[in-house]
């Protein structure tokens, strides 16, 4: 056999003994993430939840959709706007409880920390 052959077939057993671990770098799975978390404008433990339009949204409704996830997750459920912002609701829970509302949840599109009317640096009149 020559000698590049060989080689080619050491490298074939030697690749092929690979698990696919070892073959690409792993990947982690990024943590879901509060949008304005740890801003200087974000209100503690407070937080604006965006809903996913799934069936259970479009038979419950926002209110008591945002009921149950407040319910399961332990928060409380401060406002809903069903006709200006119909999928969305803010919850006062805190920061750990409200990691499940972030995106990686079935139910919601995206949670973010709720900002104060003045952010830091303005008049506070």
């Amino acid at each position: 056999m020559p000698v590049a052959a060989g080689a080619a077939a050491v490298a074939v057993l030697l690749l092929g003994n690979l698990t696919p671990a070892m073959a690409s770098p792993a990947r982690e799975t990024p943590a879901p993430r509060i949008l304005g978390a740890g801003s200087p404008a974000a209100v503690a433990d407070s937080y604006i939840v965006k809903l996913k339009d799934t069936a259970a949204l479009k038979s419950q409704g926002t209110a008591a959709r945002a009921k149950a996830l407040t319910s399961q997750y332990k928060g409380t459920s401060e406002r809903v706007w069903p006709h200006a912002l119909p999928d969305r609701f803010a919850v006062k829970m805190s920061a750990s409880a409200s990691r499940p509302l972030a995106p990686a949840s079935p139910s919601t599109r995206r949670a973010s920390a709720k900002a104060s009317r003045a952010g830091p640096g303005s008049p506070s009149s």
